[in-house]
């Protein structure tokens, strides 16, 4: 077992990333997600004043650091309690945070409901209780209860779990069977590292091993990717309730267990978010990915979409080979339909359609906080972040020049996750993120 996407969601979002090193408030040289000397181990690198990394290399770091050391230590109980991917992400948030679970269970000593008990009391810091390890506990347990893989105890899942997970792996890039055969199951894992155009991706890989019968690899992988979004966000179970019944990675199968279960809806509908979206050809259906978005612009109907195996350019393109956002009208001759997923919360559908979200398309960056075409305009916090939106809504990065006074906003570069948020200049010369 390991740490699912939604696991180390979690984690980065405590733990935040900086790719210079930097003494914690103990004094400790720290980088990337939290990576100190502890893990020299893992990293073969010493963390110390002056040392910078790339993004890469601290989302390689975390992954090593929590297949090698922490996981180990969350597993070493498994014979006890059996964890669910859930509980097993809850716990390995724990041990990365605080080192080990061991007092946390009483040496496996403890129920579930007793770990439950006093999960929130690993709170303080100094001898002082700390708001962000009480918020961070809070999420923790909350994954801990949420559930045999992740079903929501109302009946009901959360359609921007998958949706999330999907945005996440835009820019993945499928792997050559050279990299594979130097490298192995590792290159799979890296983002752009290895990149070919023979159907080698981490998606295809873990479906596989999963249910081999069906799932091959290396093998075509747009609906592999679709499939492995679910697994990640709801688990084995869920997944296939929500996929109609079982994982396919030919897109006409696929298709039609949803028709099967009358869970289809033709081309021409509007759809919802966290719909599965087929594409067809002159023969057959051909292509899926999952609708992340419905927006309306100037009275026209678009879904966004995030496809696999795919590229940038207009329009459906089969075997392009990387994981990307698309965008097409509502009424584009090549949608064959939709399959939709029981999420359980269709009388909540309009209120989730158009919460707030971002955005990202070839014309930029955009944050909708109600409606389609209610996107942000001027400054705007965000997560507790601060980010300005130009006289379009566009989301502006870089050096910006607002009212005068000149600012900088996090590009790309500074930092994948929090693109565009506003940063500061310490004493030392050093940008950071501004938080609330």
């Amino acid at each position: 077992m390991h740490t699912s996407e939604r696991g180390l969601r979690l984690i980065k979002e405590f733990e935040g990333c900086r790719l210079k090193a930097y003494q914690d408030i103990a004094g400790v040289w720290t980088i990337g997600w939290g990576t100190t000397n502890a893990d020299k181990e893992v990293t073969g690198t010493e963390i110390r004043e002056g040392l910078t990394i790339t993004q890469e290399t601290a989302d390689e770091w975390l992954r090593y650091t929590l297949e090698r050391k922490y996981e180990p230590l969350v597993i070493k109980y498994d014979g006890v309690y059996s964890w669910t991917q859930p509980e097993f992400d809850a716990l390995v948030s724990f041990a990365y945070n605080l080192g080990s679970i061991k007092g946390l269970t009483n040496d496996g000593r403890r129920s579930r409901a007793q770990i439950a008990d006093v999960w929130t009391g690993y709170c303080h810091a100094g001898g002082k209780v700390v708001q962000g390890l009480v918020d961070r506990r809070n999420k923790e347990l909350q994954l801990f209860l949420s559930g045999e893989d992740g079903e929501a105890q109302s009946g009901a899942y959360d359609r921007d779990r998958v949706i999330e997970i999907a945005r996440a792996e835009v820019g993945y890039l499928e792997k050559s069977k050279a990299a594979y055969q130097k490298y192995g199951k590792d290159i799979l894992y890296k983002k752009t590292d290895g990149a070919g155009s023979d159907n080698f991706t981490k998606y295809g890989y873990e479906m596989h091993k999963l249910y081999p019968q069906v799932m091959d690899f290396p093998a075509p992988w747009c609906d592999a990717l679709v499939d492995w979004c679910f697994l990640q966000a709801y688990g084995v179970t869920n997944a296939k309730k929500l996929l109609a019944g079982n994982f396919d990675d030919y897109t006409p199968a696929s298709a039609q267990l949803y028709k099967d279960k009358k869970s289809w809806k033709p081309a021409g509908t509007i759809p919802e978010r966290g719909w599965q979206v087929f594409f067809k050809n002159t023969k057959r259906i051909c292509h899926t990915g999952l609708v992340v978005d419905v927006v309306q612009k100037d009275g026209i109907w678009y879904i966004i979409t995030v496809e696999g195996n795919t590229t940038s350019e207009d329009g459906v393109v089969a075997n392009g080979g990387c994981v990307r956002i698309k965008q097409y009208r509502v009424d584009y001759d090549r949608i064959a339909g939709y399959g939709v997923p029981p999420y359980g919360d269709e009388h909540a559908a309009a209120k989730i359609a158009f919460a707030p979200h971002w955005v990202r398309d070839d014309a930029g960056v955009w944050y909708y906080r109600t409606a389609p075409g209610k996107n942000a305009h001027g400054w705007l916090i965000v997560n507790c972040r601060m980010y300005f939106f130009d006289n379009k809504g566009r989301m502006l990065t870089g050096c910006q020049k607002i009212e005068g006074e000149r600012y900088y906003f996090a590009t790309a570069a500074d930092s994948q996750d929090f693109e565009g948020a506003m940063m500061l200049t310490r004493e030392t010369g050093e940008l950071y993120i501004w938080t609330n």
